[in-house]
């Protein structure tokens, strides 16, 4: 957790690059704060119980 602390942009790279490829959905909420959501596909790739 550490490191992710001091490095958190890596975090939005990784969820811009699961939107991008179709792992995650991404929606604004009305305080123009973006929220991700995993897809089915995105679930099925990480190996998630559905």
């Amino acid at each position: 957790m550490k490191s992710i602390w001091q490095n958190e942009g890596i975090v939005f790279i990784k969820l811009h690059q699961a939107e991008l490829e179709g792992d995650a959905d991404s929606i604004w909420n009305e305080q123009d704060e973006k929220s991700y959501n995993p897809t089915k596909k995105g679930l099925q790739k990480y190996g998630v119980a559905m």
